[in-house]
């Protein structure tokens, strides 16, 4: 008998990008126009979010099973608005529940948050419906009507695929709100806390040289920020606080003010290929440094929210990626998962049936491997010595 997963939003989000996404959409709506895929009819369940419904909830509930045949996985999403209840109590407008089934057992494989997968799913289809209408073309011009959710999913992957040169955002009011320009592709976006300040990170080449700008804005003003240099291209950006953003280029780290750019910390690579990097809830910085072609990695650097050194460690084992969470860094090999604490103390080797994929930092740790998710016990510290 199969467990069930359950999974939630955080940790979904860290499971797959909105590229997984867009071609996860492609894949479907090629199968679905093939015939293969089952895609019901929705059933509606009307709370009173129209007549003849009388009930004061002013909300409405689909149930939407389906079979993905490339996929070979049955399920069904519970997903529905309320206009009322939620809004009052300050939630999203949106909520929905996945289940997956397997479809030759019945097991539940998975239970888990639907709201932010639909949501990413709409702006998805947007990009892929583009993808083919516009086959030439990379540059374009985008007017968004309504700057809530799905709004910010469609840009979302809109700039995964497309270099967005000016984007238009138009109130429910349709007076527009925002207006952002560049001639730059956009590889790393962020929102701050307070959903008025969001952050782009642009890789340019200019004069055979390859730099970074990073522009920071606010809703609230007509000005942005930018941050403009020519010693590494931006490869995440996080915000910290609503006045602290964290940028890690590819030869550096960086904090800077978001009022005004200026650089309140720095860490330099010293010359190290960065390899991979994650940032823990705690506001650490977990990088992973090698020689770049065979993944034979050589450090792991541990750094705090003003980028000092917590701690480091030699890895010498090939590597594909790392992981952290508030109170431990991962290295994910190709025989398993490699723990240290975020001061650099190794915890323990943690052996797997197969290469992991990816490591969520939820309610739990969670490891994916090929074809299966699985809960992450990490090695208990090591005991202090008794002198």
């Amino acid at each position: 008998m199969m467990n069930t997963i359950l999974l939630k939003e955080s940790e979904i989000k860290k499971l797959v990008s909105m590229r997984d996404i867009i071609e996860i959409v492609d894949k479907t709506f090629v199968d679905l126009g093939e015939g293969k895929t089952i895609n019901p009819s929705k059933l509606n369940l009307n709370l009173g979010d129209s007549e003849p419904t009388n009930l004061p909830y002013k909300a409405s509930l689909n149930a939407m099973p389906a079979y993905i045949a490339w996929q070979d996985m049955a399920g069904q999403k519970w997903a529905g608005g309320w206009g009322k209840g939620r809004r009052e109590i300050g939630r999203p407008f949106i909520n929905a529940l996945i289940m997956l089934v397997h479809p030759n057992y019945g097991d539940f494989l998975a239970v888990m948050d639907g709201a932010w997968i639909t949501n990413m799913r709409t702006g998805a289809q947007t990009a892929v419906i583009l993808r083919y209408l516009l086959k030439d073309k990379k540059d374009i011009t985008v007017g968004l009507y309504g700057a809530g959710v799905q709004g910010r999913t469609q840009t979302e992957a809109l700039t995964a695929i497309f270099n967005v040169q000016k984007l238009y955002v138009y109130d429910p009011m349709f007076e527009n709100i925002y207006t952002f320009q560049t001639q730059d592709l956009p590889t790393a976006l962020a929102f701050a806390g307070d959903n008025r300040q969001f952050a782009a990170g642009c890789p340019y080449a200019e004069g055979g040289a390859l730099g970074g700008t990073v522009y920071l804005m606010d809703t609230r003003k007509d000005e942005y920020v930018t941050i403009r240099n020519t010693e590494g291209m931006p490869v995440k950006i996080q915000y910290l606080t609503n006045a602290e953003v964290l940028v890690l280029y590819d030869t550096y780290a960086a904090v800077y003010d978001t009022a005004d750019g200026t650089e309140l910390y720095r860490y330099s690579y010293g010359g190290r290929t960065l390899q991979s990097a994650a940032i823990s809830a705690g506001k650490n910085a977990v990088l992973l440094f090698g020689d770049g072609v065979h993944g034979a990695l050589t450090q792991l650097t541990i750094l705090d929210a003003t980028l000092s050194e917590a701690g480091s460690a030699d890895v010498n084992e090939r590597a594909s990626g790392v992981a952290a969470s508030r109170t431990g860094a991962f290295v994910l090999t190709n025989d398993g998962v490699l723990s240290y604490g975020l001061d650099g103390v190794f915890y323990g080797a943690t052996v797997t049936e197969a290469k992991p994929l990816a490591m969520v930092n939820g309610r739990k740790l969670l490891l994916l491997e090929q074809g299966e998710v699985s809960v992450f016990e990490p090695p208990a510290p090591p005991s202090a010595s008794v002198g």
